[in-house]
C-alpha cells in the first residue's frame, strides 16, 4: 500500500518576467494522482533573446547556481561561458569574462558579489574569485608550486566539476592529475591559513571527483574501482567508505549539523536512495526507486546549508511504468519520519546529458533552478528554469529540536510508507498561496 499526500499550491501571483503557469496531464503521472502542484515556477533564461549559445541551462545539481543572498543566478550556456541572471526580475545581467568552461565556480558563502573559480580543468592548480558585478579577478590561492614539490608531474587541480568547498569556502579538497590526466594524489586546502593540510597518494587510481564536506572536517573521495566511495580526514590519516561505488549524489547536513552522504544504491534489491552519517558512518534507506518494475535516474543537491536537514532530488530517464517519483523534483528530508515534498514536473524530455535536470537548492531552501527543454524532444533546445517554495518549508524550527532524526537507529529501516506532500501555507517569495490538499490512497 502505497499512500501519496500530494498538497497543492495555488498560485495567484507569481510577479517575474517569464512566468509560467504549468498544469501537467494526470494522463502522465499515476493514474489517482493529479501532478499539478502549482508551485511558482519561473523561466529564468531564454537562450534565443539573451544572447545565449545554443542553450541556457543550470549546470549542476553539486554546484551551488545562488550567491549568498539569493539575489543572482548562475546560468551555463554552450560555448562555455558563465552567465549572472537576477532573481528579482530574471534580467541577464552579464557574461563573465574569466570564468571558462570546466571553472567549477563556487559562490562566496557572504559577499553577493563574489564568486570563486579554477582555470578550466583545474590546469595550473590556482584558485580565483571574481567580482560579477566589477569584472575585477584575483589570484586567492597558487597551489602549484607546492604540489609539484609532492608530485612534480602535477598539472591539473580540480574536483573535476562535481565537488565544492565546505559551506564556508575555508577548506577544499582536489584530485590532481598530471599532462595525460593520469591521477597522482588527492589534497586538502586550507583556504583560509593557505596550508595544504593533507596528500593522498593515488597510485594513478583516478577517482571520478573529490569534495570538501559541508563542515570541512572531510575529504570525500569518489570512485569506482574497489575503494569505492570514501570520506577522509583532512590530514588522510582516517577514512570511512560510504558507498561501493560513485554513483550521482551530494553531501548534506542533518538536522544534528552532522555531514551526510546521499545517493542512490542501484546493486540493492530496491535500488534505494539512502544516506550515509560521515561521522558514525550509519547508512539510512530513504526510499525505494525499483518500484513495480520500473527505474529512474537522479540527481542530488544538498546545498541547502542554511536550512538542514533537507535534499532536493531531480529524477529523469526513466522506464518501465510510471511511478510518483518519476520526472520530478522533490524536497526530500533526511528523516524517514518527515513526508517527501513533490515540488513540481520538470517536463524535460530526457535526450542525453543537456537534457538531466540538475536541480540545484539555495541555502536558504527557498529557490531551486533546473534546466528543461520543456516538453520539446531536443538534446541542446533547453533553459534554465527556477522554483520558489514557502519560506515556511524551510523554517528551521520544522527541522530543528527533533530528536527522532534519520540517524537514529529506530529510524533506519525503509519507509514502508511513502508520504509525497508540499508545505503548509506562506509566502511564495513574491506569490499569494493558497493550499488546496488533495489526498490519494493508492491500493
Amino acid at each position: 500500500m502505497l499512500q501519496l499526500l500530494y498538497f497543492q499550491f495555488h498560485v495567484y501571483d507569481c510577479k517575474h518576467q517569464r512566468v509560467n503557469s504549468f498544469h501537467a496531464s494526470t494522463s502522465e503521472d499515476h493514474s489517482s494522482a493529479d501532478p499539478t502542484y502549482k508551485t511558482c515556477i519561473v523561466r529564468v533564461s531564454n537562450h534565443a533573446t539573451d544572447g545565449l549559445s545554443t542553450f541556457g541551462r543550470n549546470d549542476y545539481s553539486r554546484r551551488q547556481s545562488f550567491n549568498s543572498n539569493s539575489t543572482l543566478q548562475l546560468v551555463y550556456a554552450m560555448d562555455g561561458f558563465w552567465h549572472v541572471f537576477r532573481t528579482d526580475t530574471n534580467a541577464h545581467v552579464k557574461k563573465l569574462i574569466g570564468p571558462a568552461a570546466d571553472a567549477e565556480p563556487q559562490w562566496h558563502p557572504t559577499n553577493p558579489e563574489v564568486l570563486y573559480y579554477l582555470p578550466t580543468n583545474g590546469v595550473g592548480m590556482k584558485i580565483y574569485s571574481i567580482n560579477v558585478i566589477t569584472g575585477i579577478i584575483t589570484t586567492v590561492a597558487d597551489l602549484a608550486s607546492r604540489i609539484k614539490t609532492r608530485w612534480p608531474s602535477a598539472n591539473a587541480a580540480w574536483t573535476k566539476s562535481e565537488g565544492s568547498p565546505s559551506k564556508d569556502a575555508r577548506f577544499w579538497c582536489f584530485m590532481v592529475d598530471d599532462s595525460s590526466w593520469n591521477s597522482v594524489g588527492v589534497i586538502s586546502y586550507d583556504l583560509v591559513q593557505d596550508q595544504i593540510i593533507g596528500f593522498l597518494n593515488t597510485n594513478g587510481v583516478r577517482p571520478d571527483h573529490v569534495s570538501a564536506s559541508p563542515s570541512g572536517k572531510y575529504c570525500v573521495v569518489s570512485g569506482d574501482d574497489a575503494s569505492g566511495t570514501v570520506a577522509h580526514s583532512l590530514d588522510f590519516t582516517q577514512k570511512k567508505k560510504v558507498h561501493t561505488k560513485s554513483e550521482h549524489s551530494d553531501l548534506a547536513i542533518n538536522e544534528l549539523g552532522e555531514d551526510i552522504y546521499v545517493s542512490i544504491d542501484y546493486q540493492a534489491n530496491g535500488g534505494d536512495v539512502f544516506m550515509t552519517n560521515l561521522k558514525t558512518g550509519q547508512r539510512t534507506n530513504l526510499f525505494p526507486t525499483y518500484i513495480d518494475g520500473s527505474t529512474t535516474a537522479l540527481h542530488v543537491s544538498g546545498k541547502g546549508y542554511n536550512v538542514p536537514g533537507w535534499v532536493v532530488i531531480s529524477t529523469y530517464a526513466m522506464s518501465g511504468p510510471r511511478q510518483w517519483l518519476h520526472d520530478k523534483i522533490l524536497l526530500v528530508p533526511l528523516n524517514v519520519s518527515k513526508p517527501i515534498y513533490a515540488l513540481a514536473h520538470h517536463r524535460s524530455i530526457s535526450n542525453g546529458y543537456w537534457t538531466e535536470p540538475h536541480a540545484s537548492v539555495n541555502r536558504d531552501l527557498t529557490m531551486i533552478a533546473f534546466t528543461s527543454n520543456w516538453n520539446v524532444n531536443s538534446a541542446e533546445n533547453v533553459d534554465a528554469y527556477r522554483i520558489e517554495i514557502p519560506s515556511l518549508v524551510a523554517s528551521p524550527k520544522n527541522s530543528s529540536n527533533n530528536t527522532n532524526n534519520g540517524n537514529n537507529t529506530a529510524n533506519s529501516t525503509e519507509r514502508s510508507t511513502v508520504r509525497v506532500g508540499s508545505a503548509s501555507t506562506s509566502s511564495c517569495i513574491r506569490s499569494f498561496l493558497t493550499l488546496i490538499v488533495c489526498c490519494f490512497l493508492i491500493l
